[in-house]
């Protein structure tokens, strides 16, 4: 039973993530933020940004749907 459980728990997160990914990501996909190319993680952008500006923590929870 607990390894059920232990199962479980990752693949509900993952998913509850997934459902809720539009109200949980704090920018829009494919909006670019020009003037912060390349961020590392911060409080702002939880995983930083990429080469275009873009917000890659809103990225991942949209590409887990």
């Amino acid at each position: 039973m607990f390894k059920i459980i232990l199962f479980l728990t990752p693949l509900m997160f993952l998913i509850l993530s997934a459902l809720f990914a539009p109200l949980l990501a704090p920018f829009d996909v494919l909006e670019s933020h020009l003037n912060h190319l390349h961020q590392a993680p911060n409080l702002t952008y939880y995983l930083g940004t990429d080469f275009l500006g873009r917000d890659v923590f809103s990225r991942l929870l949209f590409a887990l749907r």
